[in-house]
């Protein structure tokens, strides 16, 4: 039977080595103490732990193998909105922390690109000249746990090669092309709630039309998917990577159209202002008048307004009562 709990929404958070060692180890000590999805269906589990290539803090990955190896990013959901505890029903038994891992695989090329480029030993543009160097050689870059992937498989992706595959150095050229590639097949294949957040609400128009698209073109919907994409890729890459990626491509119609699109909104909320504005000295301007008429607000004429007393004096019995002029007159 499947474990079950209370669903929440929440957002996910990267697991980093300083919010969760206690979490880890239990979970490493005591399976039932925590819950694991992963997509893996091999016994050999591992939990390590590795700079993140873009922050390069210490950061908890789960580690498959041996054959083949893969790698797992960690990401722990849980919901800190609320103080109600949540808790898992495996079976008999009742897990009192309900928090969920899941770990997605990742492509191990994006945590041995910093250290091969360190290694290369130049920067970032396409006609420096950097050191061609064997696998021997690059895995004195690389940490210990991600030697392994360190195979002619990956290094061609995004490396050049001299002799044969003898010696390895990285290729802005063909990494570029890789993360490219990436990029695209993950524009193309998002959420349903990614599109929208994307598409359908930045694109929006200020005035809905007919036209199905809402006023975005086909082109500017696909770049705006592109560059959601890009950026999603880009937090995966060390900084100078990740601007070179994102200068690669020029979006400018995309730009053009939240620029514009920006400028609707404005004009938007400042006519809906004004017209706030005029509708309210229209009717105080209509009420002054009312006022001086002796009408209301709604046109109809004022009634002089009269104390409790007055108005219980005015329904009194005044038969046989002398009038009030009688007590000055000649006696």
């Amino acid at each position: 039977m499947p474990p079950s709990t209370r669903r929440t929404r929440s957002k996910p958070e990267p697991v980093e080595e300083e919010e969760v060692v206690a979490e880890t180890q239990q979970l490493v000590t005591s399976p039932p103490a925590r819950i694991l999805i992963h997509p893996d269906t091999q016994d050999s589990l591992r939990i390590i732990t590795l700079p993140h290539p873009r922050t390069s803090l210490s950061t908890r990955y789960l580690l498959s193998g041996p054959t083949p190896p893969s790698l797992h990013e960690l990401t722990k959901f849980s919901d800190p909105s609320t103080s109600t505890s949540r808790s898992w029903f495996i079976g008999t038994t009742v897990q009192q922390n309900g928090t969920l891992y899941i770990a997605t695989p990742i492509d191990p090329i994006f945590l041995l690109l910093p250290h091969l480029d360190k290694a290369r030993g130049a920067s970032v543009d396409e006609g420096s000249v950097g050191k061609y160097l064997t696998i021997d050689d690059l895995e004195e870059s690389v940490p210990s746990l991600l030697r392994q992937f360190l195979t002619e498989e990956n290094l061609r992706q995004c490396c050049s090669t001299l002799n044969d595959g003898t010696f390895y150095r990285l290729s802005p050229p063909r990494l570029l092309a890789l993360l490219t590639h990436k990029t695209r097949t993950l524009a193309a294949n998002l959420p349903p709630t990614i599109e929208n957040e994307l598409v359908t609400k930045q694109l929006a128009p200020v005035t809905f039309t007919a036209d199905e698209n809402g006023g975005a073109s086909e082109e500017v919907k696909s770049l705006a998917r592109l560059k959601g994409a890009m950026e999603f890729i880009s937090s995966y890459l060390p900084p100078r990577w990740s601007t070179h990626l994102l200068s690669s491509h020029s979006f400018a119609p995309l730009e053009n159209y939240l620029a514009e699109l920006k400028k609707q909104r404005s004009d938007a909320l400042a006519a809906a202002a004004a017209n706030s504005d005029m509708s309210a000295m229209t009717g105080n301007k209509r009420l002054a008048e009312d006022v001086e008429a002796g009408k209301g607000g709604d046109g109809k004429k004022l009634r002089k307004a009269t104390s409790q007393g007055v108005a219980k004096l005015k329904k009194a019995s005044t038969t046989g009562m002398s009038k009030l002029t009688s007590f000055f007159g000649k006696k």
